[in-house]
């Protein structure tokens, strides 16, 4: 769901640039790192949102 969401924004040419990390596991689901944010996906809700640090 994560790799959906950055395609959907344009791939690395998105506001979030290119990953810094692969998925690794938060308490509430998944989330990847890239060089101007994050994106998060919530295995309860199905929820996958895209943040700027």
């Amino acid at each position: 769901m994560i790799r959906l969401r950055w395609r959907d924004l344009g791939w690395e040419t998105s506001y979030l640039g290119f990953p810094t990390s692969g998925e690794y596991n938060i308490p509430t689901g998944k989330r990847s790192d890239f060089q101007y944010g994050y994106i998060t996906y919530n295995g309860s809700t199905g929820a996958i949102e895209d943040r700027r640090y």
